[in-house]
């Protein structure tokens, strides 16, 4: 159901908030009713849906602090990937398996939880002739082919990762400073422009 409700958009976003919006055929009339108690005085909140700082920011203008459904997207994980030894020739022969295409979707949720398309990618990029399975059983790159092959995929998106952050400039907390309007962070005026593609080689090695 899509409907206009006036004054609907009048409530400011918190993704912890899960107001239950519905229709009252017999009033006919649409009610908002929050999922917790509130004080006198003080803001009540709705929710726009669970949307990372990304969507936030693109679509209302704003990024939302400890969001729980923040993502870190991996764009630049395929180049990564590409500048690794051997790493075109590794790319090619996994061709059958989308690894590339699979990790253009990299991306770590909050807590740094990989997605299933970015450990799928890993996996099959780390894995020995004895680990990688059949194309046609592809499917089980969605699960841990071995205990040491989790060990080295995990290992590849931390070094990664690392290369990545670093490549951005500045600090977590310059960032936590410059999203509260404290000021600070001179640094990051260096840019971002490129600065994931500085994370794709060169500073990999010893970022451990």
């Amino acid at each position: 159901l899509k409907a206009f409700v006036p004054f609907g958009d009048a409530f400011n976003h918190l993704s912890s908030e899960h107001p239950v919006f519905s229709y009252e055929p017999g009033n006919d009339r649409f009610s908002i009713v929050s999922d917790r108690n509130y004080s006198a005085g003080e803001q009540v909140y709705s929710s726009y849906g669970e949307k990372d700082n990304d969507e936030l920011l693109s679509l209302y203008g704003f990024v939302e602090e400890d969001n729980a459904h923040d993502t870190f997207r991996l764009h630049s994980l395929p180049a990564f990937l590409t500048a690794q030894p051997n790493g075109p020739t590794r790319l090619q022969q996994l061709s059958p398996y989308n690894v590339a295409e699979s990790a253009m979707d990299g991306e770590l949720a909050r807590g740094g939880v990989p997605s299933s398309e970015t450990m799928q990618a890993l996996r099959a990029f780390v894995a020995t002739d004895e680990e990688l399975p059949p194309v046609d059983d592809a499917v089980r790159l969605f699960q841990a082919l071995s205990f040491e092959n989790e060990v080295r995929a995990i290992a590849l998106l931390r070094e990664h990762v690392v290369a990545a952050r670093k490549a951005m400039g500045g600090s977590a907390k310059e960032d936590k400073e410059l999203l509260r309007g404290d000021g600070g962070g001179k640094k990051r005026k260096k840019g971002s422009k490129g600065a994931l593609e500085d994370s794709a080689g060169g500073e990999g090695g010893g970022l451990g």
